[in-house]
């Protein structure tokens, strides 16, 4: 089994706590903000073992009609 080698005192775990700390400060509540400081501590985990991490698909990406739950209703944008 590959260990990972990653420990509190390394740069990226650094980064992203700094970077929890700035939302932080700015208020910022809501989960999804930390999406930007965790890939990137994600991104350097992965490198560890030549693996490739895939972004989650987007909700905006879907079409009308893929069973979403967001037919008929009007997007950001949207001039209806």
């Amino acid at each position: 089994m590959q260990r990972l080698e990653l420990k509190p005192t390394h740069k990226p775990v650094q980064n992203y706590y700094a970077a929890l700390r700035q939302f932080d400060d700015l208020g910022v509540t809501h989960e999804t903000a930390v999406r930007s400081a965790f890939q990137g501590l994600l991104d350097h985990c992965a490198r560890q073992h030549d693996w490739t991490p895939v972004p989650e698909w987007e909700s905006y990406h879907r079409q009308p009609g893929d069973g979403n739950g967001a037919e008929g209703s009007a997007g950001a944008g949207d001039r209806r």
